[in-house]
């Protein structure tokens, strides 16, 4: 996925993508907008302590950086914009860019200072959304004897009343695991950091499944699958019915309609009966 020859990066494969070579982004620094900067680790630090960070914002700027990590699997503009399947009177008809580093894609490098800080920097203590006042901090966050996030919860009136209306979709993160991750060996709930993957599910471009057991007494419905879209790990409308569960309806609740290709491959896969799948990176 970069300019270089391929498996320049001899642990490729050895954590989540096979031929993944992220080899131009080790090392490599990054400022991001409000002066956040992330220094990406050194190959062996990524495979070993930083794994977060590897998986959570190497992998993805391998193809969505744009500067040092180039290759065939993004041009600069959306997908689904440049397949007119996004209605221009509500996206607009500017080419909606998907180079981080390179947003408008045609070698106009306006660096990561426009984007939203993620990395060890980019904590949830610098935001606000964590202090060490346990009466009035907004969320509670507890470590287990491991040193990794078993819990985290509202606390504060406000934060409290956030939920009920909104819930907490991005930390609350996955079912196997939280949307922010600590530093190794780092126990200070205040040093959990943003990572691309806490705002963004890789693998859902179209809908929201609220992880079960979090997020309490939020409108969101635990286990609930609500729209989303562009990957957004979290549901757009909170209050809106939430899909039908047989994810071979997805599509007639999300609009604008998508080729099945772009529904979750696994789904489609598994709930679709005499359905023909089509694989088609895009």
């Amino acid at each position: 996925m970069n300019n270089a020859p391929a498996f320049n990066d001899s642990l490729s494969g050895s954590i989540a993508l096979f031929g993944q070579d992220v080899t131009p982004l080790f090392g490599y620094t990054t400022t991001f907008g409000g002066g956040y900067v992330e220094n990406l680790p050194s190959q062996s630090a990524a495979y070993c302590t930083n794994t977060a960070e590897l998986e959570g914002i190497m992998m993805c700027l391998a193809c969505h950086d744009g500067v040092v990590a180039k290759g065939q699997m993004m041009n600069g503009q959306s997908w689904e914009q440049r397949m007119s399947l996004l209605p221009s009177s509500v996206y607009g008809t500017r080419p909606i860019p998907t180079l981080l580093g390179n947003d408008s894609g045609d070698g106009n490098l306006s660096g990561y200072t426009n984007d939203h800080p993620v990395g060890t920097q980019a904590t949830l203590k610098a935001v606000g959304v964590w202090t060490n006042n346990a009466t009035t901090t907004p969320l509670t966050i507890t470590i287990s004897n491991s040193g990794s996030i078993s819990g985290i919860t509202p606390n504060s009136a406000a934060y409290v009343s956030f939920n009920s209306n909104y819930g907490f979709p991005a930390i609350a993160g996955s079912a196997w695991s939280y949307g922010v991750s600590l530093p190794n060996g780092d126990t200070n709930p205040g040093d959990a950091f943003l990572t691309c993957t806490t705002c963004h599910n890789q693998h859902n471009m179209y809908a929201y499944t609220a992880p079960k057991g979090k997020q309490s007494g939020a409108a969101i419905v635990s286990g609930g699958v609500y729209p989303s879209y562009f990957f957004v790990n979290s549901t757009l409308q909170s209050r809106s019915r939430q899909l039908d569960p047989d994810p071979c309806r997805f599509h007639q609740a999300v609009l604008p309609a998508v080729p099945l290709h772009r529904i979750q491959r696994v789904c489609w896969h598994h709930y679709c009966r005499n359905t023909v799948l089509v694989f088609v990176l895009t």
